[in-house]
C-alpha cells in the first residue's frame, strides 16, 4: 500500500513541477533568442559604422587634398607676383 502512495506522490510531484521546468526552458530559450537577435542588430550596425568610417576617411582625404592643392596654388600665384 505505502508503494502505491509513493508512486503516487511523485506523480503528483513530478506533475508539479512540469510548469516551472517548462517556463524556465521557454525563458532560457527566449533569452538566447534575444540575444541572438542583439548581435545580428549589433553586427548590422558596427559594418554600417565601418561603411561610415571608411566613407569619412575618404571624405577627409578628398578635403586634405582640396586643401594642399588650394595652397600649393596660392603659393605658386605668390611666386609669379614676387617673380614677375
Amino acid at each position: 500500500m505505502s508503494y502505491i502512495i509513493c508512486i503516487i506522490l511523485g506523480a503528483v510531484s513530478v506533475q508539479c513541477l512540469i510548469p516551472p521546468v517548462t517556463e524556465w526552458i521557454n525563458t532560457v530559450r527566449e533569452y538566447y533568442r534575444r540575444r541572438r537577435k542583439l548581435y545580428k542588430e549589433y553586427s548590422i550596425r558596427r559594418s554600417d559604422y565601418e561603411e561610415y568610417r571608411c566613407f569619412m576617411e575618404c571624405c577627409e582625404r578628398k578635403y586634405q587634398v582640396k586643401v594642399i592643392n588650394g595652397l600649393l596654388y596660392e603659393m605658386k600665384e605668390m611666386q609669379k607676383e614676387m617673380f614677375s
